[in-house]
């Protein structure tokens, strides 16, 4: 194989073959050196509405209704509109859901891996900016709640027998009394 085959297969390997794959190769370079064909940029608007639509409804909606919805607004059968959901979940993950907490968290780790940088070239209002920023962003991180249940606790003693709303000194109380009297 000489050079000028490698390098034309090797431009072929980096080229993207599908229209999802040259989608996502715009979004991943924000759109920057890179142009959409017409017929590309009408299937990125309806990946972007699919994506929409079943975050929206997901739970509320089955798939087929989603995929129905789609299919009377961009005027297409339901087959081909369930085709584009399976294309948004790959495209988005849309049917995961959204983990605020991990977006939070990662936020906060950028805005001080900016602060240190901000520190480092001496930047002191870069670096209230950020502090700032990532005050917000703890403010936002939910609170883990712990929920503690009652515990239930049945004490049996010899000839008594206790409620359950009985506490622990309640029991060391009966048998102290019991022992008192004799019974062993």
């Amino acid at each position: 194989m000489n050079t000028k085959n490698i390098y034309a297969h090797i431009n072929r390997k980096l080229k993207p073959d599908t229209t999802l794959e040259v989608i996502r190769a715009y979004i991943i370079a924000d759109g920057e050196g890179m142009t959409l064909t017409e017929e590309q940029q009408k299937q990125k608007l309806i990946i972007d509405f699919t994506d929409e639509q079943i975050r929206q409804k997901q739970g509320i909606l089955k798939r087929y209704e989603i995929a129905r919805i789609i299919a009377n607004r961009f005027d297409m059968n339901t087959r081909t509109a369930q085709h584009y959901i399976t294309l948004a979940e790959d495209l988005y993950s849309s049917s995961a859901p959204l983990n605020k907490k991990y977006k939070i968290q990662l936020r906060i780790e950028f805005c001080e891996q900016q602060q240190q940088i901000a520190m480092l070239q001496n930047d002191h209002d870069a670096v209230v900016m950020f502090e700032r920023c990532i005050q917000k962003y703890i403010e936002m991180y939910p609170e883990v709640k712990v929920t503690r249940t009652q515990r239930m606790q049945t004490f049996v003693l010899p000839g008594t027998v206790m409620e359950n709303a009985s506490t622990i000194e309640d029991a060391i109380e009966i048998l102290t009394s019991e022992t008192d009297l004799g019974h062993e």
